[in-house]
């Protein structure tokens, strides 16, 4: 039996697996769970540089949004109610279109030369009105009013049988059903 012992004793000094023996094993173990242990400390240290960087950018939005709600604040603070809130911020809202509009009448008239030739007949309408008492957006309201009746009327003539005949006729035609009484008229 003392020789089966020395066989054995042999076997553990010249190494269990592949000639490594047991502390050697234990030893690159731990080595490499050291190893997988950096990378993962080193991914972490990564994660919390980015988290720093967004956590710096909220700190900076948060700052400007306080400003922004700071003057918000004040400006409300100065209106009484709701109502004149409501009102404040339909007054901003009719601004920018209003704004808007601008901008887009001046790229749509261009040139200054091409734009009063434009807009002639509009401050031809404009005079006439003051003439008769009525202010720059009554008559344009009339203007635009007027338009959209004119195109109505257009419409309808060209759905009917009266789109071939000649205006004279279609205007004759007219004075006629105005002249019969409306229980005599047919439908």
């Amino acid at each position: 039996m003392g020789g089966v012992v020395l066989d054995q004793k042999r076997a553990y000094r010249r190494g269990m697996l592949l000639g490594f023996t047991m502390a050697e094993i234990v030893i690159m173990l731990l080595f490499c769970i050291l190893l997988a242990m950096a990378f993962v400390v080193d991914r972490q240290e990564v994660q919390l540089e980015d988290a720093r960087v967004e956590l710096e950018a909220s700190k900076k939005e948060v700052a400007e949004l306080t400003e922004v709600k700071e003057a918000v604040s004040i400006v409300l603070g100065a209106l009484p109610s709701d109502a004149k809130r409501d009102s404040f911020f339909l007054e901003l809202r009719r601004a920018k279109d209003s704004a808007d509009e601008l901008r887009w009448l001046r790229e749509s008239l261009g040139d200054p030369a091409k734009g009063s030739k434009a807009l002639e007949p509009i401050r031809t309408a404009i005079a006439v009105g003051r003439s008769q008492g009525l202010t720059e957006e009554q008559v344009i309201s009339r203007l635009i009013a007027d338009y959209e009746y004119g195109q109505a009327v257009r419409q309808g003539l060209q759905s009917s049988p009266l789109s071939s005949e000649p205006p004279g006729q279609v205007a004759a035609l007219a004075r006629l059903h105005e002249e019969t009484p409306p229980d005599v008229r047919e439908c």
